[in-house]
């Protein structure tokens, strides 16, 4: 059996926790988590709330991945109408990116070079 963790990163601003020392805590506990031997842990994202202050868990993730060793990191909630979808695609797979994640898609990497140019506002044809 494995177990995992899953965390909304709920903040009472009545308390005296800051957002910084929230923050210092999820990837303390990812940390331990992993060094605990669990299976995964997983963020939930949340927008202009306290229950929730993860606008971006790609961006917590990536920085405890560089702290963790085995643990699988994931999000459990996105909020996809708050993103571009390919833009979605590339921050979650970026893990996985030796796999070359765009072909998932159906997509070559042509076409994802053009779609960041567009994206960017580059010249240039999709």
């Amino acid at each position: 059996m494995r177990f995992s963790i899953f965390s909304v990163a709920d903040h009472y601003p009545e308390q005296p926790r800051t957002i910084r020392d929230l923050y210092t805590q999820l990837l303390d506990e990812i940390e331990l988590a992993d060094e605990l031997g669990f299976s995964a842990f997983f963020l939930a994202e949340h927008h202009f709330h306290e229950y929730g202050l993860v606008p971006s868990p790609p961006t917590l993730l990536g920085s405890a991945a560089g702290r963790t060793k085995q643990i699988g990191l994931g999000v459990a909630v996105s909020v996809l109408p708050f993103h571009h979808p390919l833009v979605a695609a590339e921050e979650y797979a970026v893990e996985w990116w030796p796999a070359r994640p765009w072909r998932w898609f159906r997509l070559s990497e042509a076409r994802i070079r053009g779609v960041l140019h567009w994206t960017l506002g580059e010249a240039g044809p999709l």
